[in-house]
């Protein structure tokens, strides 16, 4: 399962379109929230499941959220998926590519207009 980072939430996005995330384990911070707010607003499918390393093989897109980033795309997801071999060698690591998914685009603007919303000006 692939649940969050040290400050950062953990979303994967399906070949279909549809965004998981955890639900369970994780810290839920104010920008997943909104993520989460903007995807049920805008009519983006969303599963409150953690995502796999097997999600990766149908998946179009990933993106991290967080209060420094709000929503950063991910372009590269490498995942090592042995120990080895018996002779030693090192294990073979999958890779995985996302350079444009639009589905991440498009969550990354509409959460950014909506953290402007639910912001207070300081001056």
């Amino acid at each position: 399962e692939m649940l969050e980072g040290t400050q950062t939430n953990f979303f994967l996005v399906t070949n279909g379109g549809c965004v998981l995330t955890a639900d369970d384990g994780i810290l839920k911070g104010s920008v997943r929230d909104s993520v989460l707010r903007v995807c049920t607003e805008n009519g983006i499918p969303l599963q409150l499941r953690a995502p796999t390393v097997a999600d990766l093989e149908n998946a179009s897109g990933a993106f991290l959220s967080s209060t420094s980033r709000l929503v950063l795309p991910i372009h590269e997801v490498v995942v090592n998926v042995s120990e080895g071999d018996v002779a030693g060698n090192p294990p073979n690591p999958a890779t995985y590519h996302f350079p444009n998914c639009q589905v991440t685009k498009g969550i990354q603007e509409l959460v950014l207009e909506d953290v402007k919303t639910h912001c207070v000006s300081l001056e």
